[in-house]
């Protein structure tokens, strides 16, 4: 099966097909193309959509199935029968427990079900996970900013609160304190 998802770019089974590009993009290519009404589709996210809400609710061939950590991502790439299969990237799936581990295997399923299902992984930006993830991927689709396809190294230390001040937003780090009696 092929469809032209994005104009003038074919996506094919039987390879694991990558398109970054900006949540708006991804939805407006999404609901334009009528391949998906035409077709199974099963649409998998993870703990927050940045998608789901925007979908075309006229689909009548359209599943929707979330994953709340890797293993039950695995579970659903591994007993899906859709002819077309969108998976949504959220790094926060593979936190914590056997990361680089569950990264490869997820990785390798999606390609396996590519082999009888159209795949195609979204991600609106780059981060260290996605670009582990691409190393079963067969075609990869850049769409935006170059900026959204450089990984942007995960923060070290405690989070950064930020607020408002004036027209100015000032950044406050939490610190670690250490009490000592003498």
């Amino acid at each position: 099966m092929e469809i032209e998802f994005i104009p003038g770019l074919p996506f094919e089974q039987g390879r694991l097909n990558v398109i970054v590009a900006p949540a708006r993009t991804f939805i407006d290519f999404f609901n334009e193309t009528l391949n998906f009404q035409r077709f199974m589709t099963l649409y998998v996210c993870g703990n927050y959509s940045l998608v789901l809400n925007w979908i075309d609710k006229s689909m009548t061939q359209f599943d929707v199935q979330r994953a709340f950590n890797s293993y039950q991502l695995l579970t659903i790439l591994r007993e899906c029968s859709f002819s077309i299969v969108i998976v949504e990237h959220d790094p926060t799936l593979y936190e914590g427990g056997d990361e680089g581990d569950m990264i490869r295997f997820v990785s390798e399923s999606m390609q396996d079900l590519a082999h009888s299902s159209l795949v195609i992984l979204f991600a609106p930006k780059m981060d260290d996970v996605l670009s582990r993830l691409l190393g079963h991927a067969k075609r990869y689709v850049f769409c935006g900013d170059e900026k959204m396809f450089v990984p942007q190294p995960r923060p070290l230390g405690p989070p950064v609160k930020k607020r408002l001040i004036g027209e100015k937003w000032c950044g406050q780090q939490t610190l670690n304190v250490t009490y000592s009696e003498g």
